[in-house]
C-alpha cells in the first residue's frame, strides 16, 4: 500500500495565492478536489490507468485536517507508483465545466446517502 498526504483539509477555509492574498474558500472543497483529482489528470482518469497494472484499489479520502491518496497493490508496484504521481501532480486544469459536472456529482452522492440513511 502506499498513501500519498496533502495538507488541505476540510476545516481549511481559505488559502494563501502565490501573489501572497487571502482567498475564503466554500467548505466542502476539499473533499470536491479529492474527486476532482481523481477524474480529471493530463492523462485521463487516474484510477482506469492504474487498472492496467492490476492494482488491487485506489482511493482517496478528507478529514478535518488532510486529503489523502492510495493505492494498493501486489504486483507491478513501481510502474503504479509512477503513474500514481505523475498524475496526482499533473491534474488537468480546473475546467469550469469538470468543476460543474464534478459538483453535480457529488451533490447526487450526499443525497444518495441522505436517502440510505433514512431506510435504515
Amino acid at each position: 500500500m502506499w498513501n500519498y498526504i496533502l495538507f488541505f483539509g476540510g476545516n481549511h477555509y481559505e488559502y494563501i495565492d502565490c501573489n501572497g492574498n487571502t482567498k475564503k474558500i466554500k467548505p466542502g472543497t476539499a473533499h470536491l478536489l479529492e474527486h476532482y483529482v481523481f477524474e480529471n489528470t493530463v492523462e485521463g482518469n487516474l484510477l482506469d490507468n492504474l487498472k492496467k497494472y492490476n492494482i488491487l484499489n485506489c482511493n482517496g479520502g478528507t478529514n478535518t485536517d488532510n486529503t489523502s491518496y492510495f493505492f494498493n497493490t501486489v504486483i507491478n508496484f513501481y510502474e503504479c507508483l509512477e503513474t500514481f504521481l505523475r498524475e496526482i501532480y499533473n491534474i488537468s486544469f480546473i475546467l469550469r465545466k469538470n468543476l460543474i459536472r464534478q459538483k453535480w456529482l457529488f451533490i447526487v452522492r450526499l443525497e444518495m446517502i441522505k436517502i440510505m440513511k433514512k431506510i435504515k
